[in-house]
């Protein structure tokens, strides 16, 4: 991009595809980063479960 204020590049006839382009692009790599952190949060949310659930024997599981 050249470094023309964006008033003036905002006149041009191709503006139009320049932003239809940044909307695609912003939302892909939105949505795939969204995709990709909640596959590392439920991954990581089994691990914390897994590791530090109780035992049977665990003080808060014998008590009535």
């Amino acid at each position: 991009m050249s470094s023309q204020p964006l008033c003036e590049i905002a006149t041009l006839e191709t503006f139009h595809w320049l932003m239809t382009d940044l909307e695609i692009y912003v939302d892909r790599i939105a949505a795939l980063r969204t995709a990709q952190m909640n596959l590392v949060l439920v991954a990581t949310r089994q691990e914390f479960l897994r590791s530090h659930a109780p035992g049977e024997n665990h003080l808060c599981i014998r008590i009535p």
